[in-house]
């Protein structure tokens, strides 16, 4: 039985042990309120004083918690924190934190099992085990509590009590209170490290929305700016967010841009970025602090935060923009200004050219045939010496004017800047020789003397503008002639390095200091009083002045009165490619003579132009007319290459051609036109020719067809250059005519000889021809107009737009083109307006031909021996029944005879025989007629 004083110690032990109970109660009660009311920044110093707290609840001299990981199926322990700041051994070493490379398993096997199970370890050091008092012992353990704490059914970690001061256990009912204290403090622990996670990434988030060089607002639902980033402060003008933040209208003007009110788009827009959940972008205007306007791009997105719908504002500032755009819009209307300035300034450069053009032509009209007329007039005997003088006078007025208006139009040209260069390859020689020609034959007419010298080593070609170069030449060139009757013409040229110097001097007239200041001024003219005689506008050597700085050139003149003057042209040069000469006199040549070649055109004229082309390779081909008389041909004969015209009465080339390839004929067919519309070349290759060559056709294109489909082994190589084998020259008792020839106004002869390389005889063929085909013309071309028959109206123009063009009738042929246009576009009113006017000029040219024609002296003093006029007898009836068998016969013994004939005879039957190769019959009958007629007059 227990006595008075067990029971009052009993008594004592129970209180103590109630006051001990109450103790750790107030403890867990007053961590549970630390904990709970712990801000972020104080949490670690709160959880410093709960450690204290519960190692005064637990007795213990050192308490620690570890939190359990585990790494390749292992149990490893962090120290999250203890009190004092070592671990359980006095890990002073190991910092807070960090990973303690500590494995319960590996220290005492046991306490790993009994955690993982959820019982403590509890116990006096001395009591444990060997294993534990290794351990534990070295550090002055006297006794030890570890509780496992579990958060739902995981072991989070464990806290640690130690003693070192006494042996103790801590009974089970206090330990139950430090277990819920333990678990206080974990629990804590890890809201901590959750809001220290929220807090790092709000740091973040704001770091990178700071760094974002885009305006960042955050709205609430009503609108009001509730934060923002750090380029929002900057292009506001504020000092800190404070200075943005609240309602929208407090930053944004009343009315934006475009004269919307601010309060009402903004509500329209904040509706839809809460219903659709975002806006596209669209422009808005802020104030900045400073009051000034900030225009910018933005767009709205609907965001969740703190549970409610917010939406953020992305802004980008376009004020610079703006002010680009606007820049950009100005300069705009500038560049727009400027071009409605300059393109009126070039309408009336136009105006002024198509006015002086216009002029031109309005006068030439009159003017050629006043020219034309009074030459007629000067070529009649019967006029008396009175007479003569007058007409004379007429002429010279008459051509003197038509020259002022061809130079006043060059010289607008080149003061409106409508001339450019045409830079090509060309044979520099060849081009000299061409130039020395045409300063010899008007030297010739005044009886000059005229010589031409080359210093230093010509190159042989050189790349420029040779057209032009050979215009201010002969300008100069022709100058120098006009102003000197007697004595000679000297012209020099000098080759330099990188230059050519180009020395006219003369004996002539000469012209005063005082003039020479106004030699290239326009309209003047040196020493007028003494040149009043002299013919001229004063634009020639402005013009030539002109082009040489174009040039990159200069002129310079020296002259004595009386003595003569000396012209210095110096140019700079550029040395071209032998091998890509175009167009030019040194086109290098093949010959084929046995060479079987066909060409088909329905326009005579054409046809002159394509033999006397072929004739340069010394290939004489066969004619045909039609389509219907080439098939014959080419049925009796194997052609080598055959040249096909496109358009042609009754079956056109394509035709034609697709008719011989259903015959199995594979010999090349190329095609001849002047049709360069885009899509056309396909058209010609289907139908089943092999190449097109554009009319007018020039001697480099023929030759590069010929040298690309004859057979190689009736190609011959042919030595030298064109100019020195092939080319004809005018002969001397025909300078009246080619004089005539030359002042036509819109012939332009040195076109068409070039295109022929300078065949003398084939373009005045071609001129013969002309003047047969527009007396014919008038009244068919009419008749088709008036029956608007389409087909007819369009081969006409068409045929005569190439006739026009191989004589270089220019503008003719570019009238011609129009005609042949607008019928094709069935516009009628065009034609009927313009047909009259195109016909007028055509006879005005007729009538210039008849005239130079009549200047020629065609009468040969022919002696015909018996044999051959027996022959050329059975020639004529054979061609009066247009017999091609019959005809063919005759020629073949003809050809036996022409032995007998003298060199006169044999020119005349030449002419004969390329008029029946081009199947003009009727043409070679009158040449055969005219021949008899002539042998059998009392004069011969």
């Amino acid at each position: 039985m227990f006595t008075r004083d067990d029971s009052h110690e009993a008594s004592l032990i129970m209180l103590k042990h109630i006051e001990r109970q109450a103790e750790l109660l107030w403890i867990v009660n007053r961590i549970s309120a630390i904990m709970l009311r712990t801000e972020m920044e104080d949490f670690d110093s709160n959880l410093m004083r709960t450690l204290v707290l519960i190692a005064d609840g637990g007795d213990a001299d050192y308490v620690y918690i570890y939190k359990n990981h585990i790494r390749e199926g292992r149990h490893y322990y962090t120290r999250l924190c203890s009190w004092p700041n070592f671990g359980l051994w006095h890990e002073s070493d190991t910092p807070k934190g960090t990973i303690a490379e500590l494995s319960l398993g590996d220290l005492v096997p046991e306490w790993e099992n009994l955690l993982t199970a959820g019982i403590h370890i509890n116990g006096i050091v001395s009591q444990m085990s060997e294993s534990e008092k290794a351990v534990l012992s070295p550090h002055n353990i006297l006794s030890i509590l570890i509780e496992p704490i579990f958060l739902g059914e995981q072991l989070w970690g464990f806290i640690g009590f130690n003693n070192c001061h006494s042996e103790t256990l801590i009974p089970d009912e206090e330990i139950i209170l430090l277990r819920s204290a333990s678990s206080l403090i974990a629990n804590a622990y890890i809201r901590h490290l959750e809001s220290v996670k929220v807090h790092e990434t709000n740091i973040l988030n704001r770091v990178m929305v700071d760094a974002i060089p885009t305006i960042c607002l955050m709205h609430d639902a009503d609108g009001n700016i509730i934060d923002c980033n750090h380029e929002a402060i900057r292009a506001f003008g504020a000092s800190n967010r404070e200075e943005i933040l609240g309602p929208l209208l407090c930053v944004t003007p009343p009315y934006q841009t475009s004269g919307a009110c601010s309060e009402d788009l903004s509500r329209q827009i904040i509706s839809e970025v809460m219903n659709q959940g975002a806006t596209k972008s669209f422009e808005w205007d802020f104030f900045t602090i400073g009051g000034e306007l900030l225009p910018t791009e933005t767009r709205l997105i609907r965001i969740m935060w703190n549970n409610s719908y917010h939406f953020l504002c992305y802004a980008r500032d376009i004020s610079a923009e703006k002010e680009n755009r606007e820049l950009m819009i100005r300069n705009e209307e500038q560049k727009h200004m400027l071009k409605v300035q300059e393109r009126a300034a070039e309408m009336a450069a136009e105006m002024k050219i198509l006015f002086l053009a216009n002029m031109s032509h309005e006068i030439r009209t009159p003017m050629n045939s006043i020219i034309g007329m009074s030459e007629v007039l000067l070529s009649n005997s019967r006029l008396s010496h009175l007479q003569r003088s007058y007409v004379e006078n007429i002429n010279i007025s008459a051509t003197a004017l038509l020259d002022l208006i061809s130079n006043i139009l060059d010289f607008s040209k080149i003061q409106t800047g409508n001339v450019d260069l045409n830079h090509v390859n060309f044979n520099f020689v060849a081009m000299i020789d061409h130039v020395s020609s045409v300063a010899i034959l008007l030297a010739h007419r005044k009886g000059l003397t005229f010589k031409c010298s080359i210093e230093g080593d010509p190159p042989e070609c050189l790349f420029g503008d040779d057209a032009k170069l050979r215009q201010i030449l002969i300008n100069v060139l022709g100058n120098a002639v006009k102003f000197t009757e007697k004595g000679r013409v000297d012209f020099i040229i000098k080759v330099n390095e990188g230059t050519i110097d180009f020395v006219i001097k003369d004996t002539g007239i000469g012209i005063s200091k005082e003039s020479l200041a106004l030699i290239f001024d326009p309209f003047a003219q040196a020493d007028a009083a003494i040149n009043r005689n002299m013919a001229g506008t004063g634009l020639g050597l402005s013009i030539t002045k002109n082009l040489i700085n174009l040039m990159g050139g200069d002129i310079k003149v020296e002259s004595i009165p009386g003595r003569g003057s000396i012209f210095h042209i110096n140019l700079p040069v550029v040395l071209g490619d032998s091998t890509q000469i175009i167009l030019t006199d040194s086109v290098k040549l093949i010959t084929a003579p046995d060479a079987k070649v066909l060409v088909v055109d329905d326009n005579q004229i054409n046809l002159n132009v394509s033999k006397g082309l072929l004739k340069l390779c010394q290939i004489v081909p066969d004619l045909a007319l039609s389509g219907q008389q080439a098939i014959e041909l080419v049925t009796r004969n194997q052609y080598d290459l055959i040249f096909m015209d496109h358009m042609m009465p009754g079956m056109d080339g394509i035709e034609v051609t697709e008719m011989l390839r259903d015959m199995g004929i594979t010999c090349p067919i190329v095609a001849l036109t002047a049709n360069a519309m885009p899509g056309m070349r396909d058209v010609y290759m289907k139908s089943g020719m092999n190449e097109l060559l554009l009319k007018p056709v020039g001697k480099a294109d023929m030759l590069a067809v010929l040298l690309t489909f004859l057979p190689p082994e009736k190609q011959i190589p042919a030595t030298g250059y064109l100019e020195k084998h092939m080319m004809s020259s005018p002969d001397i008792r025909d300078v009246d005519f080619w004089d005539a020839i030359e002042s036509i106004e819109g012939l332009y002869t040195e076109v068409a000889l070039d295109k022929i390389s300078h065949q003398y005889d084939v373009f005045s063929t071609s001129l013969k021809m002309m003047v047969s085909e527009i007396e014919g013309y008038r009244k068919q071309l009419t008749a088709h107009l008036e029956a608007e028959k389409t087909e007819e109206f369009e081969l006409m123009t068409h045929s005569m737009k190439g006739a026009l063009s191989c004589i270089g009738a220019v503008e003719l042929s570019e009238r011609a083109l129009l005609l042949e246009r607008a019928v094709c576009n069935n516009d009628w009113d065009y034609c009927r307006a313009n047909t009259d006017a195109f016909l007028v000029m055509l006879e005005t040219l007729h009538d210039k031909l008849v005239a130079a024609f009549a200047l020629k002296d065609d009468t040969p003093s022919l002696e015909i021996p018996a044999k051959l006029r027996v022959a050329l007898h059975g020639l004529s009836l054979a061609l009066k029944t247009s017999d091609m068998a019959l005809i063919d016969e005759k020629m073949e013994h003809l050809d036996d005879l022409t032995d007998l004939a003298d060199d006169n005879l044999l020119k005349e039957l030449k002419d004969i025989e390329a008029s029946i190769m081009m199947i003009d019959y009727d043409g070679a009958l009158r040449s055969l007629e005219e021949i008899m007629k002539v042998n059998d007059s009392p004069t011969s």
